[in-house]
C-alpha cells in the first residue's frame, strides 16, 4: 500500500523506489476451471458416500487387541493396512484400553446406543492421564456431565 494515500502500490519503472517497510510485488494468480460436458453429467450419477457405521470405541479396540493375541497380525502396521488406518490411529485406538477396568466393564454393560455417547475423544483424553486414580475421576467428572444433560 502507498502510505501517502492508502491505495494499492505497483512498481511501474526500476527507478522508482518504494519506502523501507512497504512491500509491493507484482504477481497473478491463475484458475483454470474445468466445466462439465452436458453428457458427461448425465452420463454419471452422484456418487453417494458409503454409510459408516459407527461402532463403539471400546469395540474396535478389542477387536485389534484379539487380532493381534491370536496371532493373526503380527503387528499394528498390519492392522493398519487392513484397515485402512495410519499406525497412530491404531495406537490411539488400542491406548483405550488403558483404562481402568472399572471404567472398561462399566461401558461394557451398557447398551449400544448409550456406549456410542463414550467417543473415543472422550474416552482418549481420560486415557492419557498418567495415573488410574486420575483416570477415575475425569470418568467421574464426565459421568455426571452426561447424567446432568440426560
Amino acid at each position: 500500500m502507498d502510505p501517502a494515500d492508502g491505495s494499492l502500490c505497483a512498481r511501474r519503472g526500476p527507478e522508482e523506489w518504494l519506502p523501507a517497510g512497504v512491500i509491493c510485488e507484482n504477481f497473478s494468480v491463475h484458475f483454470r476451471l474445468r466445466r462439465k460436458c452436458p453428457s458427461e453429467a448425465s452420463e454419471r450419477a452422484p456418487e453417494e458416500k458409503p454409510h459408516r457405521k459407527r461402532i463403539p470405541a471400546l469395540q474396535r479396540a478389542y477387536e485389534f487387541q484379539a487380532l493381534l493375541e491370536s496371532g493373526a497380525v503380527n503387528n499394528k502396521a498390519e492392522i493398519a493396512r487392513q484397515y485402512g488406518l495410519s499406525r497412530a490411529r491404531v495406537t490411539q485406538i488400542l491406548n483405550l484400553l488403558k483404562l481402568p477396568a472399572q471404567v472398561l466393564d462399566y461401558i461394557e454393560e451398557l447398551p449400544r446406543e448409550e456406549q456410542l455417547w463414550y467417543s473415543e475423544r472422550r474416552l482418549r483424553r481420560i486415557a492419557a492421564l498418567e495415573s488410574g486414580e486420575e483416570q477415575m475421576k475425569e470418568f467421574e467428572c464426565i459421568q455426571s456431565t452426561r447424567q446432568g444433560s440426560a
